[in-house]
């Protein structure tokens, strides 16, 4: 495998009031490897950079502080990516993120080069706190500390017309800083979208009921009009052992088997003797 020599550093504070901050900064990444390796370099996972040195020089501003990240892809073995932080001394450097390998679960950073003071998280600009619905711990390092909210979608969000922005906010001794805002996004939670496969599942065999029972209604009507028409078409033929009051059945059977061929229907009688 590589072998690897890895700079700068994990954490990298510059202090924009010292004299020593007019010195270029400059980030490395030496790979000794065959064949040789390809590197790229991401700010915030946008690609800045791509080769073995990255030079980053004149941080006057503020925007240029936070992560960034360096990958390593050597033919025949797995990539490599580490992160690392360039914090400009003053307020917190916060950072905000869903974590990937847990749903429900969001993780804030707090990077500082003085200790931390206080964490707080915000949901459409309201403090929230650790309850039945959610819970939020938090574990602190050299200077960092991450807080972690794990939340039930239904209960925190009661409707997907809310703002549904959430937010962390940390403080020092400088101050205080809030991260970006996150859009919380209902459709993925798959509470919401179980209920509306059960919902479009239960349209779905209504809908279903309803044709098939209007199609069997319509086929019933459709035989049995076309069985009346039959039964008109045949003539009754009448003998001297046939009674009259089958001949009266027969005869009021025919009137009342369409309503619609009342009035036009005509019986002919064929008597016929047989002495």
């Amino acid at each position: 495998p590589p072998v690897l020599i890895i700079r700068p550093p994990k954490f990298v504070t510059v202090d924009l009031d010292s004299k020593s901050s007019s010195n270029p900064t400059v980030l490395r990444c030496i790979v000794d490897s065959y064949p040789r390796a390809k590197i790229t370099w991401y700010h915030y996972g946008e690609l800045i950079a791509e080769g073995s040195l990255f030079n980053l020089t004149n941080i006057t501003k503020r925007e240029q502080q936070g992560f960034y990240s360096y990958h390593i892809e050597t033919d025949g073995f797995e990539p490599i990516k580490n992160d690392f932080i360039i914090y400009i001394k003053g307020k917190p450097l916060i950072y905000i993120q869903e974590s990937k390998q847990y749903n429900r679960l969001f993780e804030c950073q707090v990077y500082s080069s003085s200790p931390i003071l206080r964490i707080t998280w915000r949901l459409n600009d309201q403090p929230i706190e650790s309850s039945d619905q959610l819970s939020i711990s938090t574990t602190c390092a050299d200077y960092s500390c991450t807080s972690k909210l794990a939340y039930d979608y239904p209960r925190i969000i009661p409707s997907s017309k809310t703002f549904n922005r959430l937010s962390c906010i940390g403080e020092n001794e400088f101050g205080i800083e809030q991260s970006r805002l996150y859009q919380m996004d209902t459709s993925d939670d798959p509470t919401m979208i179980l209920v509306s496969i059960i919902l479009i599942t239960f349209v779905l065999i209504i809908i279903f009921s309803i044709t098939a029972i209007y199609c069997c209604c319509r086929v019933r009507r459709i035989r049995k009009k076309h069985k009346c028409l039959n039964n008109k078409n045949l003539p009754i033929v009448y003998d001297e052992h046939y009674s009259i009051n089958e001949l009266i059945k027969e005869v009021g059977s025919l009137r009342t088997c369409n309503n619609l061929l009342n009035n036009i229907d005509k019986l002919s009688l064929q008597m016929e003797s047989t002495g």
